[in-house]
């Protein structure tokens, strides 16, 4: 096997003789996601879309012709079949298909086999999801080699305790210096157009009156400047604007004072009510963000900050 490209392998098979069968073996071990409370085994259909025409007309040997899956899937002589034994540190619940393919199940509390029915061809990824008890539970595990040196794998769901419901605020930073013009500007300009049409159209409040959500634009080069002088809802009127203004924004304000600009960001933040501020700020081609509670520790944040600008 010869690893091509990071996390591309090609597995390369000698000459066979007429009407033999060919195993081929790979081991590899991958951490399962969780899907809510199940765990998700996928194998995918394929790994990456309209590679497999490229590879095919990659010409390896001239003897003999090359005959791609989908030919030998038309043909009814070949097909793919997965069978998925499971061994898992909890009782089993549940087993089922996450991707509608017909399965059979043999199972005990914690083991179980699962075979999917043969098809002519993958044309989807194949899903299944196995609910456990304590599927949140950290868990360990721990192999020894033949030389006697052990390896572990710790895997464990961290728990937050957020609240049911806290205002937010998006600032967008925009980095406008003469540096930014050309292609690294459109592409800013891009993705804030981008995070604008996906923006929630709210005039919401909560208990106290406020805004459950408010967003503003912050231009920066020499000097900085603000689309809104307050953050305000994202009405449909208020997003045309910010629309338009993203449109004819320009790399026309000089050098990168991005220190003295996220300094009057910050302080121009109510520092009396508890909200999530969200920022997402351009700077020299990146763009970053920054997601942060306004508490007591927001002067402690904004140290932290500084001291890393």
């Amino acid at each position: 096997m010869d690893e091509d490209a990071p996390d591309v392998f090609t597995v390369s098979v000698g000459n066979l003789p007429p009407h033999c069968d060919a195993i081929i073996k790979i081991i590899y071990v991958t951490e399962l996601t969780l899907d809510g409370d199940e765990i998700a085994f996928i194998v995918p259909a394929t790994l990456a879309p309209g590679q497999d025409k490229i590879v095919l007309a990659q010409n390896t040997q001239s003897i003999t012709r090359t005959v791609g899956s989908s030919s030998v899937a038309s043909s009814g002589s070949g097909g793919v079949s997965v069978l998925v034994s499971l061994s898992m540190p909890y009782k089993i619940v549940s087993l089922r298909s996450g991707s509608d393919h017909p399965i059979r199940i043999k199972r005990t509390e914690t083991r179980a086999t699962v075979e999917m029915e043969k098809t002519p061809q993958l044309f989807k990824n194949f899903v299944l999801l196995i609910g456990i008890e304590e599927c949140r539970a950290p868990r360990m595990w721990v192999e020894v080699n033949e030389q006697g040196h052990h390896a572990s794998m710790l895997a464990f769901l961290p728990q937050f305790q957020l609240q049911d419901k806290v205002n937010n605020e998006h600032i967008f930073v925009v980095d406008r210096s003469s540096s930014m013009k050309g292609a690294s500007l459109n592409d800013v300009k891009r993705v804030l157009l981008l995070l604008l049409s996906n923006m929630p159209r709210t005039e919401a409040q909560d208990d106290r009156g406020e805004p459950d959500l408010v967003f503003n634009i912050v231009s920066y080069g020499d000097t900085s400047s603000r689309l809104f002088v307050k953050s305000i809802v994202p009405n449909e009127a208020n997003l045309t604007l910010a629309w338009h203004h993203v449109l004819g924004l320009q790399a026309d304000m000089g050098g990168t004072d991005l220190h003295s600009t996220m300094k009057s960001t910050f302080l121009a933040l109510p520092q009396t009510t508890e909200k999530q501020v969200n920022l997402f700020v351009s700077y020299n081609h990146c763009i970053f963000i920054f997601i942060y509670f306004i508490l007591l520790y927001c002067i402690v944040f904004y140290s932290f900050l500084i001291s890393i600008l």
